[in-house]
């Protein structure tokens, strides 16, 4: 299934479940391509492209979590409604995952049958760091690359590949950081925490297990924020234990 929102790299009209999964700032849809490919047939994985990013690199950036998750839920609604399904978000991705689970909820809509959260602190948690999107772009490259080595060095030197990354960049933090958690009841499902062993983040994790009724799960991985780039088969193993395990 293929739409402006969502990308499915391997098409798969008899799969039993759908993983729509939501890649970390600055990331595209392609995060998951190698993922994609290396699933069972019981499973189809639908990737998220954000306006700004990949194919839709002309239509402005998201600077706010309200109006991007109101946006991405009809196309996620839709794509799941005739299928079981489960929630994958890393980094940003977790917490917009989290958000789309409650807008989905107060619409009236199924949720998944598990929220996989990864490489992020729960929104609920303050956050300890100044906020990046508001510094100039050589202090923000400088601090990105410090905290994350979250810029590829093929685009860190390429000036003009700078030009049109680091504004769909600081959207997407800005996203994040200019988000306020508002309490509601925790979410009536399964929710997994996923982090790097090496992701200063992953301390922080425990807390999402409050935010859900359901078991809480947690699993690390060997490696830092973005393990799931670094074995891609192991990632998409771990994918598909979770998008089959039923809880007894």
């Amino acid at each position: 299934m293929t739409s402006d929102w969502l990308v499915s790299y391997h098409p798969n009209p008899t799969a039993t479940t759908r993983i729509v999964a939501i890649p970390h700032a600055g990331a595209g849809p392609t995060v998951f391509r190698p993922v994609a490919g290396l699933l069972p047939d019981e499973l189809e994985l639908l990737a998220v492209e954000l306006p700004g990013h990949g194919k839709r690199l002309s239509e402005p950036p998201h600077r706010r979590s309200d109006t991007l998750v109101d946006a991405l839920l009809p196309a996620v609604a839709a794509a799941v409604r005739d299928r079981d399904w489960v929630l994958f978000g890393h980094s940003m991705g977790a917490f917009l995952g989290f958000e789309l689970c409650r807008a989905l909820r107060r619409a009236g809509h199924a949720l998944p049958r598990r929220l996989v959260v990864s490489g992020r602190r729960p929104p609920n948690y303050p956050a300890p760091e100044l906020d990046l999107h508001r510094l100039p772009d050589d202090e923000f490259v400088h601090e990105l690359t410090r905290r994350y080595d979250g810029i590829p060095a093929v685009i860190r030197g390429e000036p003009e590949l700078m030009r049109i990354f680091l504004p769909v960049l600081k959207a997407d933090f800005a996203v994040f950081e200019t988000y306020r958690y508002s309490d509601e009841p925790p979410l009536d499902l399964p929710i997994a925490i996923w982090g790097g062993r090496d992701d200063p983040q992953t301390a922080q994790m425990d807390g999402w297990a409050g935010l859900a009724s359901g078991p809480a799960t947690r699993r690390l991985f060997d490696g830092g924020h973005f393990y799931l780039t670094e074995r891609p088969e192991r990632f998409a193993r771990a994918l598909a234990e979770e998008a089959v395990h039923r809880e007894t």
